[in-house]
């Protein structure tokens, strides 16, 4: 088995409190090839990357990142698991709203992330199976 990816793109920025993206704008699924291969092995991920910095001052969104650093081959694992997560910030959830959303932000009505449609898959990643 190997991998194949699709992607999509944000095409409105939530603002206040409208909702983040719903999940990544990657999505990985498992494939298969032609032709057997020699050996068996598992997906291999990479380690997450520190979170980004917060998108704004009120009402923001991070996100951390890792890579399949290896597809799995013959009989081995494929890879599951997103490779983004996003979650909010400024305020995180549960924590109160911060003073630069009650100084200085002004409420101009909530907006929810609005996502384009996936793109079409991308080739597979595997050469053998």
């Amino acid at each position: 088995l190997g991998s194949k990816q699709r992607h999509r793109k944000l095409l409105v920025k939530e603002t206040w409190c409208g909702e983040p993206a719903p999940g990544s704008d990657r999505e990985y699924s498992g494939c298969m090839a032609s032709k057997k291969c020699d050996t068996d092995r598992d997906c291999v991920f990479g380690d997450w990357s520190r979170p980004s910095p917060c998108s704004a001052d009120c009402h923001g969104s991070r996100t951390r990142v890792r890579t399949i650093s290896s597809n799995n081959t013959g009989g081995g694992k494929p890879c599951e698991g997103t490779v983004e997560l996003t979650e909010r910030c400024n305020p995180a959830e549960g924590q109160e709203e911060p003073f630069s959303c009650e100084a200085g932000g002004r409420d101009v009505g909530r907006h929810d992330c609005v996502m384009t449609e996936w793109s079409d898959w991308s080739s597979c990643t595997a050469t053998c199976e």
